[in-house]
């Protein structure tokens, strides 16, 4: 039998849950145009069941408690499904896959949702959503089986620091992961990225090494997964394409297994299961909307490993991350509905209207000038040290 305090930790991840559906119901986010020179756009779906406690199966409440009379019943305070008793005592979960690791594909490996990019013809953004869904894992969202809410703030993709490319790749799996552990400051942890893709992304080996040895490796806030159930595709996790970077110089991609390690990117199958990035973004701006979670100290901005590039970010970036969260905190504290307020606030750089758009605006300027910065200080210091070697040596 659960226990009281299990039954009461159950019944408040449910109330939260219909909290923001309803909210999310109530209050549509606003379409974002394309930018200039892009016309790709993408969805992806956020699916989220309800699995049912051992002690509360759904047919011992009837079978009229796994229907649902209509799809607008969301809105309703009192709706029917959410008071159901197997849905009271239920654990919501949310749908993640990982994609097959494809050599020089840098979303290969990642944790996602199920989407994808938008075909021509597909007639809106929740039709892209449903129609990758079935495709990459099978699940069909016709009204029938789901209940549409709405939408989460909209976004510019943007990577190597302005570009704006929309990828895709096979699935190499599906896991359910519980929204409990999405909520758990103890699962939080980072991911190591490497920012040679991001820098050079048609670039040589030389090029790549170059700039790992500069920059290091992107550290980016990551949640690690602990699903409750997970399935396999049929497709291997690994895909050798025999592309340039299996066939090419074998010191080269030597280096690039040493370099990734069970990092993003690594051909390691046993690497935890981490979800950061966009994803980890979308996930946020919906937790968001949670009142148990705390965006303002879990969020972490990224960052670059070396120890002198690191500070420089720190140091530049301090200011502009208190202010954020001045701004943040004061919305909390004024404003009588704070999630719809932040909506509301001026957005320049389109990086969208939920939190970690607004948590993001602007920082990434920053973090160049720093990046720049650091990279004077080493030529500097550099040519310094030249200098003084070249006097001794004279003398």
């Amino acid at each position: 039998m659960a226990s009281d305090m299990e039954r009461t930790a159950l019944s408040a991840n449910i109330g939260q849950l219909q909290s923001i559906l309803k909210y999310l119901a109530a209050n549509p986010s606003p379409v974002i145009s394309n930018p200039p020179n892009c016309r790709k756009r993408a969805s992806v779906a956020l699916i989220i069941r309800i699995k049912p406690h051992p002690d509360h199966w759904p047919h011992q409440h009837g079978p009229s408690d796994c229907r649902r009379k209509s799809a607008d019943s969301i809105s309703d305070p009192s709706d029917e499904f959410f008071s159901l008793p197997w849905v009271q005592n239920g654990d919501p979960e949310v749908l993640f896959i990982k994609r097959a690791t494809r050599a020089r594909d840098r979303w290969g490996g990642h944790i996602a949702l199920p989407g994808g990019r938008r075909d021509p013809g597909d007639e809106s953004d929740q039709a892209v959503a449903v129609r990758e869904t079935w495709e990459e894992v099978g699940i069909h969202l016709s009204p029938k089986n789901t209940i549409y809410v709405g939408n989460l703030p909209e976004r510019v993709v943007s990577t190597s620091w302005g570009k704006v490319p929309l990828m895709r790749s096979e699935v190499g799996s599906a896991h359910w992961v519980s929204l409990s552990a999405l909520l758990s400051p103890s699962l939080r942890t980072y991911e190591y990225c490497d920012v040679s893709d991001r820098l050079a992304n048609r670039g040589n080996d030389v090029v790549r090494t170059f700039l790992r040895i500069i920059f290091g490796q992107m550290v980016c806030a990551a949640v690690k997964l602990m699903p409750s159930e997970s399935q396999y595709s049929d497709i291997p996790l690994w895909l050798d394409l025999n592309d340039s970077a299996t066939t090419g110089n074998p010191l080269t991609s030597l280096l690039q297994r040493l370099w990734t390690t069970d990092h993003a990117g690594s051909s390691n199958k046993d690497r935890p299961l981490l979800l950061w990035g966009l994803t980890l973004a979308i996930i946020t701006d919906f937790l968001y909307l949670s009142p148990a979670y705390d965006a303002l100290r879990l969020w972490a901005y990224p960052t670059l490993t070396p120890p002198d590039i690191r500070l420089m970010i720190w140091t530049m970036t301090y200011s502009f991350r208190r202010q954020k969260q001045l701004e943040l905190h004061q919305l909390q504290t004024t404003s009588a509905n704070p999630k719809l307020a932040i909506q509301a606030l001026p957005n320049e750089l389109n990086f969208g209207t939920g939190v970690t758009g607004r948590l993001m605006e602007g920082y990434y300027s920053l973090f160049k000038k720093a990046v720049v910065v650091s990279l004077i200080g080493r030529l500097s210091f550099g040519v310094g040290i030249a200098t003084i070697l070249w006097i001794r040596y004279k003398q």
